[in-house]
């Protein structure tokens, strides 16, 4: 499956970024946009999926596959040492009335040392110049680690907008 419209890598809100984690990771990092997907980028995403989240949060394959048809997507890997790290993924909403990006996805497997707040940094930057108006996101008050998610995204100018007796939220950034 080719992946239309990916980024590339040698934008300066992705220079940015790399160069910003690879102070954190004090290593070699490579941001990668799949241009065409591979069986070994799906299991990349399955693999991070299963550190970062409970089970009953992860996608199958299949959709991980259905996801990625979404139009105006975006798929980002931070790779270390050829090592996946991280991945970032969401995509433009086709049913709303102002230009808004969903970001459906974002696993970490070193939590809590600013890798996934880089990352959402860039996003934000990003968004901006492809003109999205909103950044949404699902999202819970605080994770089965007890990682303050709701508090994590309202430190970047997320408010909520919707609230599930289960905890759950969707927020919003304007941007």
């Amino acid at each position: 499956m080719y992946l239309k419209d990916q980024p590339e890598p040698d934008e300066s809100i992705w220079l940015s970024l790399n160069e910003k984690l690879s102070e954190i990771f004090s290593d070699e990092v490579q941001i990668f946009f799949p241009q065409e997907l591979k069986d070994y980028h799906v299991d990349w995403f399955m693999d991070l999926e299963r550190v970062a989240f409970r089970s009953s949060l992860r996608y199958s394959e299949d959709e991980i596959l259905e996801r990625l048809q979404a139009p105006g997507h975006l798929l980002m890997y931070v790779v270390v040492n050829s090592v996946p790290e991280a991945v970032l993924f969401g995509y433009t909403l086709p049913s709303t009335y102002v230009k808004t990006f969903h970001l459906d996805t974002i696993a970490v497997k070193q939590q809590r040392k600013g890798i996934g707040k880089r990352m959402i940094e860039a996003l934000i930057d990003w968004a901006r110049t492809e003109n999205f108006l909103v950044i949404s996101v699902d999202t819970e008050v605080e994770d089965e680690k007890g990682i303050q998610l709701q508090r994590f995204y309202e430190g970047f100018g997320f408010s909520i907008v919707a609230r599930e007796n289960s905890g759950n939220l969707t927020m919003k950034l304007v941007l």
